[in-house]
């Protein structure tokens, strides 16, 4: 079963006249090569901390819901940058596995067939 991405996988760039494809692969294998693992993890926990704060405040807040869905969407886009570098630094396949059996199994749950 392969899993189904749905952002985009390449951006093209001009280079001196010549076009240049640089996949979001390409991109955050860049950025753990810089970083490294144990930042990127750091970043990883960052991200997802600053989704669920803004999701609670979703929640609990009479601010403007318009301007907490667009900092929503940024906290989404950050956290789905940095669980692509978690996928590559704990093994794409490996999580890819583990989720085709979690949906398998919320499936089931569901009645699904």
């Amino acid at each position: 079963m392969k899993l189904c991405l749905t952002i985009k996988n390449s951006m093209t760039s001009l280079k001196r006249g010549k076009m240049k494809i640089v996949t979001y692969f390409d991109i955050n294998q860049k950025a753990l090569e810089k970083w490294g693992n144990e930042l990127q993890i750091g970043m990883v926990i960052e991200e997802c901390l600053e989704l669920a704060t803004v999701l609670h405040k979703l929640r609990r807040t009479d601010k403007d819901p318009e301007l907490l869905t667009e900092n929503i969407i940024d906290e989404i886009a950050d956290v789905t940058i940095m669980i692509h570098q978690a996928r590559m630094m704990f093994g794409a396949e490996k999580v890819d596995k583990k989720i085709a059996f979690k949906m398998e199994r919320l499936k089931t749950k569901l009645g699904i067939e």
